[in-house]
């Protein structure tokens, strides 16, 4: 009888914590994410729709997907020296401070991409809003690896340049949040009827794990597979590939249905995000 070799373990980092870093990234993760909430309710009351309260409690609940996407991407948030914890799975604690992120890092960005699908926008604008939105999920790791809040570790961990993440991080979470977008906006413009158009948004973490754990297959799987760099970094290429194209597709499918006078339904005839759901009074 054959037996299969045991997994190698990649060993986990021993980074420590500092408790004034978790306490201060604590508290303005948090006050975003009220601010974020301050302007769903603002957005639910000008659209006349819960929507963007739904979608901001989706947003939240994505969190769930982390420890899954941690230990597959090897990502670890300092775990020596934490204190406040929003949830444990996977053999992983999930910070406070990374559940509070949830909450505004998919709200503000799946909200300004379906308005501007709902508005019309050019493929140009909308694969420019792809790449400042991958700048700036790069650009906004940069202090918290640099302080070892969090970090990505292993020896064949592919393009990760200085302080910043692997570069194959930011084009899927870039992505993720656009596809995401993009599959909200045409269910709720062409599809979906009555409440179903508003309580969608808390599928929210279900399509995080087909938009960001799909493309990202091809190098979770090798870098788990404890392959070398060179394979992990064309793994990684394939990877960021089948990000650029999720959104450039996104764009396409939902300019064909509009250009195509597919039949809208509810109240998806004004060009505003408030096209994209029902009345508040009629979605709950």
């Amino acid at each position: 009888m054959f037996q299969n070799p045991p997994m190698p373990l990649i060993p986990l980092p021993d980074w420590v914590l500092q408790p004034h870093y978790e306490y201060w990234v604590t508290v303005i993760f948090g006050v975003l994410a009220l601010l974020t909430l301050f302007k769903s309710v603002f957005d639910a009351n000008k659209t006349k729709s819960w929507f963007p309260i739904v979608l901001f409690i989706g947003g939240g609940l994505a969190v769930i997907y982390e420890p899954i996407n941690d230990v597959l991407g090897h990502c670890f948030y300092s775990e020596d020296g934490m204190n406040y914890v929003w949830l444990t799975s996977m053999g992983r604690r999930i910070p406070t401070y990374i559940g509070f992120c949830f909450f505004f890092y998919y709200y503000t960005r799946i909200w300004i991409c379906m308005d501007m699908l709902s508005k019309g926008v050019s493929s140009m604008q909308w694969m420019r809003t792809y790449f400042v939105t991958v700048f700036i999920a790069q650009l906004f790791e940069y202090i918290p690896i640099s302080m070892s809040i969090w970090g990505y570790y292993g020896d064949n961990q592919p393009l990760q340049f200085g302080h910043f993440p692997p570069l194959w991080w930011g084009f899927i979470n870039g992505s993720c949040l656009i596809s995401i977008a993009a599959v909200l906006h045409l269910l709720r413009t062409y599809v979906l009827k009555g409440a179903a158009r508003t309580w969608i948004g808390l599928a929210v973490p279900v399509f995080t794990m087909m938009f960001h754990g799909g493309p990202a297959l091809p190098v979770t799987f090798t870098i788990n597979a404890t392959m070398d760099v060179t394979a992990t970094t064309i793994a990684s290429l394939i990877t960021i590939g089948l990000g650029i194209a999720m959104v450039y597709w996104s764009h396409a499918f939902s300019e064909r249905l509009r250009l195509g006078g597919y039949r809208k339904v509810g109240e998806s005839q004004t060009s505003s995000p408030s096209a994209l759901g029902g009345k508040m009074a009629s979605s709950v």
